[in-house]
């Protein structure tokens, strides 16, 4: 029970810094919203290939079939790239 108490503080006590710096200054602070480009365009390009949701059911099976679409599009990109450049980044 505790422990949600804390996190309501934590929540609370960020509120509080939220309204009191406003947006842009809080963002800044806790550099909030930086993303690094290339993983979201990984990202979305994978979801465009293999679509969002995944099969399995048990968390382990999730973890795997990620990866495995992972490794799929980077072998079909790293394949199309020996195609067109005459050799693969990686072996």
């Amino acid at each position: 029970m505790g422990h949600y108490n804390h996190k309501g503080k934590e929540r609370r006590r960020a509120v509080k810094e939220y309204n009191n710096l406003g947006y842009r200054e809080w963002s800044k602070k806790n550099e909030y919203g930086k993303r690094w480009n290339a993983t979201e365009g990984i990202n979305s390009s994978v979801k465009r290939k293999f679509g969002e949701n995944l099969v399995s059911k048990l968390p382990e099976n999730l973890v795997i079939e990620g990866y495995q679409r992972f490794w799929a599009y980077d072998t079909l990109k790293n394949y199309g790239e020996m195609n067109v450049y005459g050799e693969m980044k990686y072996p």
